[in-house]
């Protein structure tokens, strides 16, 4: 890695360094006892320990002060401590000198001591080190050491997994302030990661059936200078997702903070909502494009960071004139420009607005998955024909507004989803009607009783609200009605006589008026003449209404 644009202040802890070789754990050359602090172990844990500069005193046993470091963060450690493994570069091998703590194990048939173990740290530290020179290192053999170095350099770039032996150096500082030889210690290497995912319904969770997502980038980080950012010089590692979608970085160092910082997938839009559980260990929900910082346990394997993206999605299509009245999209019914779309949330508050382009066409995009409704406003003098007609059979063609408040059912969109089959037909709005029955209230109690009769022939006018007489307006009279105040309606050619002009706009296609003078009608007659053409015009859809005048 690279050093970061801000000094690093390494984590501290208060050691005791003792020299009885044999004391705790395997046979070494030092045992390392944690006294008190922030640590990689808890107090009072014992840690085989090993020598890495033979040129550096070493007071033992005595009570430091010591910065730890990670054996993989070599531009860290020759920062802090310059000397280390200079000159030559010799720092690069501390991961075979992970290996070799690993390795070692006088428990089995092995037959290498300590001392051979620590003159062959020292000999790829590139110290000038001979036989002889340190009692303390008890018996050593020169083929043995040479063996066990070979045997480590041929692990160059080794990188253990979680519980397998990983060193950790400390920078050891007495009372007086006085920085002593640099020590490795051996402990229990950790290791996280985990999953990124398709989190189609964007609600931060893995719900079943969401799917990994292959080749996404990740990077592992520490934020060394402390400012809450992943920064130049921060990056430890990179990496992307498998085949399904997980990831793991392992060879980390107990007691130090890791972040894993999660790159954009490809064709991907967003990161889902981070920890909508509000635990950063569930396991199962987003940790955003950045994770807490995570300090791991000796050993530790944790598989709780994961992420999830989504794509955006889109709603829309078309709103068209039903000329046929029919609730279906047919062959040249024309789409209708300029009508106003509203899109709603789950709450069904207007989030978005529209108006159809000259084919009737309009679309809502770049929307975050999740349920929505559309509300359509239907032009003056017009209304929404039927909705779901054929039973919801055709909806990429069907009409989707209700038919009174124009808005349609919820929809729920998932990740990279588009949905195009919410339209709206249009139709001319009906016309009103208004009216009933004139009688003889015989027994004048303003009540149509039982036998009171109508009243045939009363001239009935409709005002508006200024008093005005309204001319254009059906005057609707039943047969029924007619029958039951003893009149004599008229037949239809009675009333229509020459039926050219009423051929000639059935021909057109298109709605023109229809005269009948009230001469060509007898007054008893009009209802039955006003009815039929009503329903000449619920025949022709209502485009412009025949009329009676």
């Amino acid at each position: 890695m690279t050093t970061p644009t801000t000094a690093y202040s390494a984590p501290t802890s208060s050691l005791k360094v003792s020299d009885f070789r044999t004391q705790q754990g395997e046979p070494s050359y030092l045992d390392i006892t944690v006294l008190s602090g922030p640590s990689f172990g808890a107090v009072g844990s014992v840690y085989d320990g090993w020598c890495l500069d033979v040129r550096v005193a070493l007071d033992s046993p005595a009570n430091y002060v010591v910065s730890y470091f990670s054996t993989y963060e070599t531009a860290l450690l020759s920062g802090a401590m310059p000397t280390l493994g200079n000159p030559g570069g010799f720092i690069s091998n501390l991961d075979s000198i992970n290996w070799l703590m690993g390795y070692y194990n006088p428990t089995t048939a092995q037959t290498y001591t300590y001392g051979d173990v620590q003159a062959a740290i020292w000999t790829m530290m590139g110290q000038d080190w001979h036989l002889g020179q340190d009692a303390a290192l008890g018996t050593v053999d020169q083929t043995r050491i040479t063996t066990l170095v070979n045997l480590a350099l041929a692990h160059d770039g080794y990188v253990p997994d979680a519980g397998e032996a990983i060193g950790i150096v400390l920078d050891p500082v007495n009372a007086s302030g006085a920085h002593h030889q640099p020590i490795i210690i051996e402990t229990q290497a950790a290791k996280l990661g985990d999953h990124v995912w398709s989190d189609n319904n964007a609600n931060g969770l893995q719900d079943a059936g969401e799917p990994g997502i292959a080749g996404a980038p990740v990077q592992l980080g520490r934020d060394l200078n402390g400012d809450g950012v992943l920064g130049a010089g921060e990056v430890l590692a990179s990496a992307v997702t498998d085949a399904n979608g997980d990831y793991a970085f392992k060879g980390l160092t107990p007691g130090l903070n890791y972040q894993v910082q999660f790159g954009m997938p490809a064709g991907y839009a967003a990161a889902s909502p981070r920890q909508v559980d509000s635990s950063a260990t569930s396991g199962t929900n987003s940790d955003g494009s950045v994770s807490n910082v995570v300090v791991l346990a000796a050993g530790e394997n944790n598989t709780s960071i994961d992420s999830g993206f989504y794509k955006l999605a889109s709603i829309g299509d078309r709103v068209w004139a039903d000329s046929n009245a029919n609730g279906l999209q047919d062959t040249g019914e024309a789409g209708i420009a300029g009508v106003t779309v509203n899109l709603c949330d789950a709450n069904g508050v207007v989030v978005a607005s529209k108006t159809t382009d000259g084919s009737g066409n309009y679309l809502f995009s770049g929307l975050k998955p999740g349920s929505y409704s559309v509300q359509f406003v239907a032009p003056a003098n017009t209304q929404f024909t039927t909705k779901d007609a054929n039973a919801n059979a055709s909806d990429a063609l069907d009409s989707d507004a209700d038919k009174t408040t124009g808005k349609t059912g919820s929809y729920t969109l998932a990740s990279g989803e588009q949905n195009l089959t919410v339209d709206a037909g249009i139709v001319p709005a009906a016309k009103a009607h208004l009216g009933d029955f004139v009688f003889e209230d015989k027994n004048a109690n303003g009540v149509q009783d039982t036998g009171e009769a109508g009243i045939a022939g009363v001239a009935v006018a409709l005002t508006d609200a200024a008093g005005n007489v309204v001319t254009d307006v059906y005057f609707k009279v039943s047969t029924e009605d007619a029958k039951a105040a003893g009149v004599q309606l008229p037949t239809v050619a009675e009333v229509l006589g020459d039926d050219r002009a009423l051929d000639a706009v059935l021909g057109q296609g298109v709605a023109a008026p229809v005269q009948v003078q009230p001469t060509d009608v007898p007054l008893d007659g009009l209802g039955e003449a006003t009815e039929l053409i009503r329903r000449i015009n619920a025949l022709t859809h209502d485009h412009v209404p025949f009329a009676a005048v």
